[in-house]
């Protein structure tokens, strides 16, 4: 179906976006029953590669295909007990566009992780409750004597 280095349990690496593949997109070249794997360093965030470093060029990320997600939650935890700074997401056909299915990190790590869903939606109260008290604050000065103006 597409151009891929093959991987143990029947997993297949793809460039996320290769100009030379149609369709381009990686989300376009998976199946609905498939599911994606993408390693980042747990600290950065940056993409890596399977070997565990950074990709020498910005557009050579890619992600491994699983057919199967039992598959793919076993390649991930290979891969953080080989590299324990390694984080495994693991996103259905429509990739980042939902929070991931899976997030597999080394056990001694996992307590850093505050990347999931819960963390997620507490960011976002957190940063609703501060917009709403700039702007609280806002009205109080132009209500009052108006001190942060000058």
């Amino acid at each position: 179906m597409f151009p891929a280095k093959a991987h143990a349990d029947s997993g297949a690496e793809i460039r996320l976006f290769d100009p030379e593949r149609s369709p381009k997109d990686w989300t376009d070249v998976i199946r609905p029953d498939q599911c994606a794997v993408f390693l980042r360093h747990q600290e950065s965030s940056i993409p890596l590669s399977i070997s565990g470093r950074p990709f020498a060029e910005a557009d050579a990320g890619t992600c491994i295909v699983f057919d199967r997600i039992d598959h793919a939650q076993s390649f991930c935890e290979t891969k953080v007990r080989e590299f324990p700074h390694l984080c495994c997401e693991i996103f259905d056909k429509e990739g980042r566009a939902h929070p991931p299915l899976l997030v597999i990190t080394h056990p001694d790590r996992a307590h850093q992780e505050d990347a999931g869903p819960v963390w997620s939606r507490r960011r976002k109260w957190i940063a609703a409750a501060l917009v709403a008290a700039a702007g609280g604050l806002l009205l109080f000065n132009l209500r009052g004597e108006n001190t942060l103006a000058t």
